[in-house]
């Protein structure tokens, strides 16, 4: 085993660009695809709340059933796609990161086994470091109202009480990042050794959450500036179009909602915009969690005994789960 870096671990994702070509190029071709769908189902949903908030008319308590009914089926499909979609990336990205090359059916893409022990450990680690956060926020809420209520008025006691919430809150948050780094090997080791690995990497982490943590703050912030840049003057680009074409009152002096109008700049926002703009999107994307995986990957393949050779040949491509 090797010594886990937080440089190394940071920033090992985003060789899958030379190390894993075929894998990148799949990836963005799902994400561009999947992006221009969901966009393309979801505007016209919103485009319905649009014309409402600019001709606003009284609705039965139906109509108001049938319209939110109408609206969350329409977003249904594409949550379970999206669902899917995710556990298809993070399989590829995990294999990738650990063996050097995804093993799946098509550029490195399946939807097996591996995804699905993904999702459950995803599930298993989310809740073991969610309920902590919510006991001790509940508990700190609980302990401060009782010593707010006996306060009498007194200010110093209520803020006692005050303090006593917040540190609550703080406690949990402290908690759930820490229950975080502390299994972040889990999902790779799943899919490295094939099994559910989830608490077994507990006694592996001992001694390097400060490394973990590192090596997810500096993704994050490197992270957070590029996507902010780069996500502001895509979206800015396609959904500034649509609005304006539904603002009358820049667009023709008017007042009121125009479906022609809109129609007009939504279908200039569907054309190249949204073929750029999914596209970045989906590259952005795909650095991002294969830099996040890759933090998993590291630990796994520098503190699990046994793991994967980092160094080692990639294995030929399978089409079994």
């Amino acid at each position: 085993m090797r010594e886990f870096s937080a440089s190394v671990a940071a920033f090992h994702g985003f060789g899958i660009i030379k190390r894993d070509p075929l894998t990148v190029l799949g990836l963005i071709l799902l994400m561009t695809a999947f992006a221009a769908w969901a966009a393309m189902s979801v505007v016209p949903l919103y485009a319905d709340l649009l014309e409402q908030s600019f001709e606003p008319r009284t609705m039965s308590d139906a109509e108001t059933l049938a319209f939110m009914l109408d609206f969350y089926s329409g977003i249904g499909p594409i949550f379970l796609a999206s669902l899917a979609l995710a556990m298809v990336i993070f399989g590829a990205l995990y294999r990738s990161n650990i063996f050097g090359q995804s093993r799946g059916w098509l550029l490195g893409l399946k939807l097996g086994m591996d995804e699905l022990r993904m999702l459950i450990v995803f599930i298993v680690v989310g809740l073991v470091a969610y309920l902590p956060l919510v006991g001790a926020s509940i508990g700190g809420m609980v302990v401060g109202s009782v010593v707010m209520a006996g306060s009498g008025g007194e200010a110093g006691m209520a803020a006692i009480g005050g303090v006593i919430m917040a540190l609550g809150v703080i406690i949990g948050f402290c908690l759930f990042i820490w229950i975080g780094c502390r299994l972040t090997p889990a999902a790779a080791a799943s899919v490295g050794e094939g099994r559910f690995v989830i608490f077994e990497v507990w006694p592996t982490t001992k001694g390097k959450f400060w490394s973990i943590f590192g090596a997810y703050l500096l993704l994050y912030i490197v992270m957070m500036v590029a996507q902010t840049i780069l996500m502001f003057v895509v979206l800015f680009a396609i959904f500034g179009t649509v609005a304006a074409g539904a603002d009358l009152n820049t667009t023709t002096g008017g007042a009121g909602f125009d479906p022609e109008v809109y129609d007009a700049m939504r279908s200039i926002a569907f054309g190249p915009a949204l073929i750029v703009g999914s596209l970045v999107y989906a590259v952005m994307t795909i650095l991002f969690y294969s830099a996040w995986t890759g933090i998993g990957a590291v630990a796994y393949r520098t503190l699990y005994p046994g793991a994967a050779n980092p160094d080692a040949a990639a294995p030929a491509p399978s089409v079994t789960g």
